[in-house]
Formats: C-alpha cells, sequence, structure tokens
C-alpha cells in the first residue's frame, strides 16, 4: 500500500518543483538592495528606489493608491536581470514630500 506522500513525489510536477526548492537562489545584490533616490520638485522631493544598472535608461514602476514604493521590493529581483527600475512614491504616499494645500492628487 502507498501512502499519499509517496504517490505524490512520483508526480512529475512536484519532482520539477522539489528540484527547484534544492537549488539556492544567487541574485545580484543591486536586485536586492536597491539604492535610494530623491529627486527633487517645486514642493519637496519624490522618494525612489531604483535597481540594477544606472546606465540604462529604467522600467518606471509606480504604485496604486494607498501603497509605496515598498510594493516591488520582492517583485523586481523576480524580473530580468539586464534592466533597470525606478520605483516612485507618489506625492503624499511612503517617504516623499505632500503636496501643497489647494492642491488635489
Amino acid at each position: 500500500m502507498f501512502s499519499l506522500k509517496s504517490v505524490i513525489r512520483r508526480m512529475p510536477l512536484c519532482r520539477f518543483v522539489q528540484s527547484f526548492q534544492n537549488q539556492q537562489s544567487i541574485e545580484p545584490s543591486y536586485l536586492v538592495d536597491p539604492e535610494e533616490v530623491r529627486i527633487p520638485v517645486p514642493f519637496g522631493e519624490i522618494a525612489a528606489k531604483w535597481w540594477g544598472p544606472r546606465d540604462v535608461r529604467p522600467v518606471l514602476a509606480i504604485h496604486g493608491w494607498l501603497d509605496n514604493a515598498g510594493t516591488f521590493d520582492t517583485l523586481i529581483p523576480l524580473l530580468p536581470q539586464h534592466a533597470s527600475f525606478l520605483a516612485i512614491d507618489l506625492p503624499g504616499h511612503g517617504l516623499s514630500s505632500r503636496i501643497p494645500a489647494g492642491l488635489s492628487y
């Protein structure tokens, strides 16, 4: 009689997944630890995080409402390593300055 665990181990997909679980992934440090960037604007600054080489035009990553650039901390390391990514905190979010009173978001 077979146990459920032994049957699952014999399934091709499970062996495929297990092969990845046994490998240690080594990610380049520039994709794991982004560079903190400050972009000056008339009302203060826009905070951002830059992943990847600085000599490549970055893909701009913009978060959703009630969110911040930290959303991309786990996503960016999974993307192609030859590209650069710039995730910004929209005004009033994360570490960016708030917009002046009287202006709307």
